[in-house]
């Protein structure tokens, strides 16, 4: 049978036989699966227990409340200075490695955006390729067709054609449209 203190015992007399504070009787006598206001020695000990909130000075201590079939189950972890100095340093470790991830996802993004550009000289490269043949012909064409063209003045349709052609070497140069009438 458990051992009872007589129902006239006052919640500092309970306390002190519990070697707890009174604060900690009043602050656990309210909590939802804690002892009420039950004064059974044996039925405090018990929750004491299972609560393990006994907290000396410099003792830095972490409750963790669980539940377990409607009933509050709390694990208790202590932590000495070195302890959480050590939790520190793991935090700043894991805070780096995720800004790390976070430049190097933002790298990849930025490698994949322009991965489809083409490097300038490769890009001018292969324009003087197309280009320059292009030129070349423009430039002959005038020679080539100006007799198709008026058979009567062949130099007159060779001017004509050449000067056009200049005037698109300009516009193309300029970027103006080139087909606009001047």
């Amino acid at each position: 049978m458990p051992r009872r203190i007589k129902s006239s015992i006052t919640w500092g007399k309970l306390a002190k036989e519990l070697k707890v504070s009174l604060t900690f009787i009043k602050t656990h006598r309210k909590k939802k699966g804690g002892p009420g206001d039950s004064k059974d020695l044996d039925l405090w000990r018990s929750y004491i227990t299972q609560v393990e909130a006994l907290r000396p000075s410099g003792r830095n201590v972490l409750v963790h409340e669980t539940k377990i079939s409607d009933v509050p189950v709390f694990e208790v972890k202590d932590y000495t200075t070195k302890d959480i100095i050590n939790l520190k340093a793991k935090l700043t470790e894991e805070q780096a490695r995720v800004e790390e991830y976070k430049r190097l996802l933002k790298e990849i993004e930025l490698k994949k955006e322009t991965e489809d550009l083409v490097p300038g000289s490769l890009a001018k490269e292969v324009i003087a390729g197309v280009l320059v043949p292009l030129k070349r012909n423009l430039s002959k064409m005038g020679r080539t067709i100006g007799p198709q063209a008026n058979p009567q003045d062949p130099a007159l349709a060779e001017q004509a054609i050449n000067n056009h052609v200049t005037h698109i070497f300009r516009g193309i140069s300029s970027g103006k449209d080139i087909m606009k009438n001047d």
